[in-house]
């Protein structure tokens, strides 16, 4: 298995996509930033209440293997199949 955690500690820079069917093939958000641990009980439990796959696999919020990150400073945009070679408009956030 591949240890992400461990990939993001020392490397900390990440993109991810984010997709929304619909109309042709519908929308992608691209991110980039930087990731943050968040360190937070209430959003662990959270989150175990919030997916069951996580309780079915025996995972608890006091779990070393529930690792919640957050890209909290950084940039989007959004794209479709129609937008695709248009100029990006890039949202910052986070500053």
């Amino acid at each position: 298995m591949i240890d992400i955690y461990g990939q993001l500690q020392a490397n900390r820079k990440v993109e991810a996509c984010f997709w929304q069917p619909g109309e042709a093939s519908g929308t992608m958000m691209r991110v980039a930033g930087e990731v943050e641990f968040v360190n937070d009980l209430n959003l662990k439990k959270k989150a175990i209440e919030d997916r069951p796959n996580l309780k079915e696999q025996g995972m608890t919020f006091d779990d070393p293997r529930l690792i919640i990150f957050r890209i909290a400073k950084g940039e989007a945009y959004f794209w479709t199949m129609k937008t695709n070679f248009e100029p990006k408009k890039f949202i910052k956030f986070g500053e």
